[in-house]
């Protein structure tokens, strides 16, 4: 049994549409937690369907395709993102039906292997056989995130670093600098935020693996800042457990903002940052009969 299965989840063509009814009911603009929950309580998931693994372990397979799902009703133009995290119908996707977002999504697919047959062509490389895709295919435009995190845990832990000190630059913090030095408690390198007339100290701490960031890791950066700063972040391109999330905003304690794997590439693409984006337009051709049965009643008034 594959862990979609496991997990009680439909294939892609079903799931998008769980999804966007399930958006929404949702007040606007929603989470990936609240259309995560929302998803499982509109497929009556239990606790263990819902904590069923990926395949790659980064995430649950409810949370790893939903955010598919969310990825591929943006591509449809059933839904924006507000911002990181964040989501919003668009005024199509208010009333958009199940048809349209597969016919969408299907010429998303379509454009996409033209693209990459091109590429490959003017590249020289012997050609393929388009692949056959079944409704448990994501768009081919969605492996951009996987393809993006193999190549960032293929990088070199230094590497990583350097790459996280460009994103806070790009992200407006200042004087952003990698430390690099061992025993240094976790911290791998500081950053200053300017906030108006306000500027004050963070630190940050990369982990870059597959697995899970757990709480205690976010309790043992929280000591390394004990002293020097109130604010952190851990970037990841794992994902963090629900503990390690509570652990960071709890009440009395230093806030820690997460950035996970899919929350990385996405930034890394809105950043422009090793991630060129090329926007395409759908056309959506309908062919309306009532238009062209007026002239045939037109001509049967002169006849009369």
């Amino acid at each position: 049994m594959t862990p979609r299965e496991q997990a009680g989840l439909p294939d892609y063509s079903t799931l998008n549409w769980v999804t966007l009814e399930a958006i929404r009911r949702l007040p606007m603009p929603a989470t990936n937690d609240e259309v995560d929950e929302a998803v499982a309580a509109a497929l009556n998931l239990t606790r263990a369907q819902r904590d069923v693994k990926a395949t790659n372990g980064t995430k649950s397979e409810l949370a790893f395709r939903a955010s598919f799902c969310r990825s591929h009703l943006k591509i449809a133009g059933a839904l924006k993102s507000e911002r990181r995290g964040y989501w919003r119908l668009t005024s199509e996707g208010v009333a958009m039906d199940k048809a349209t977002i597969d016919r969408r999504l299907a010429e998303y697919r379509r454009q996409e292997d033209l693209r990459r047959e091109e590429k490959r062509q003017s590249q020289g490389t012997r050609t393929t056989k388009p692949t056959t895709r079944s409704n448990d295919d994501q768009p081919t435009g969605t492996d951009w995130q996987g393809e993006l995190l193999a190549r960032l845990l293929a990088m070199s832990p230094a590497a990583f670093e350097h790459l996280a000190r460009e994103l806070l630059r790009s992200s407006e913090f200042e004087a952003v600098k990698v430390t690099g030095r061992s025993g240094d408690e976790g911290i791998d390198g500081t950053a200053m935020y300017r906030f108006s007339l306000i500027s004050f100290p963070v630190y940050f701490q990369c982990k870059k693996y597959k697995g899970v960031v757990g709480a205690s890791a976010v309790r043992d950066f929280r000591g390394a800042m004990a002293g020097r700063s109130d604010r952190g972040i851990i970037i990841t391109t794992g994902s963090f457990s629900k503990a390690a999330k509570q652990e960071a905003t709890r009440d009395g304690a230093a806030p820690l903002d997460l950035i996970d794997g899919e929350n990385l590439c996405e930034l890394l693409k809105e950043r422009g940052l090793g991630v060129d984006v090329q926007t395409r337009t759908v056309e959506d051709v309908t062919i309306r009969p009532e238009y062209f049965d007026s002239f045939e009643k037109d001509q049967s008034r002169r006849s009369m």
